[in-house]
């Protein structure tokens, strides 16, 4: 008995194969429509940080401005969740560390207002997030004396780390 078109070998492959195209593209638009809901600006992130540092400022005696740029850039919620306490480290490191008092700073030659930059941009498929500050620096000999301090190497292994392992060190 011969076989019928529809049920010759690889009939049924050749129908159902627009169907798992459509489900495919469907499957497709569906994954990006929820990535799309879950992605928000990190304005909404960087929004707590003025207050912040107006209220470190002040609590220290210093003057500080802050500005943020890039808060239209967009990141996954949990993303943002999960870099909320690491920045305001970085933010607090730099009001307290990083710059120096008025005086400090009219000695040394700088404005008295202490300026600190919280930046975000997209750069090919990554997102950067950089906190600057126009204050004196990392002094190094120290982070290598609280590393040893701590524990994290021998003086010896300390004297023979690089300026940026040193600094790796902080991370």
């Amino acid at each position: 008995r011969p076989m019928s078109p529809q049920h010759a070998p690889g009939a049924g492959q050749a129908a159902i194969r627009p169907v798992l195209q459509r489900l495919d593209a469907l499957t497709s638009q569906l994954q990006g429509a929820v990535t799309q809901t879950r992605m928000q600006p990190v304005g909404n992130l960087f929004a707590k940080f003025p207050r912040t540092v107006r209220d470190l400022a002040r609590q220290m005696g210093k003057t500080i401005g802050l500005e943020v740029n890039g808060t239209e850039v967009e990141l996954d919620k949990s993303v943002l969740e999960l870099l909320s306490d690491p920045l305001t480290h970085l933010i607090r490191n730099c009001c307290d560390h990083g710059l120096e008092s008025p005086d400090e700073r009219a000695r040394a030659g700088k404005p008295a207002t202490g300026r600190i930059v919280l930046n975000a941009r997209q750069q090919g498929g990554l997102i950067w997030i950089e906190v600057s500050d126009d204050g004196r620096g990392i002094h190094v000999e120290k982070v290598r004396q609280v590393a040893c301090d701590r524990a994290f190497c021998t003086p010896a292994e300390a004297s023979a780390l690089s300026t940026d392992q040193l600094l790796q060190l902080l991370f």
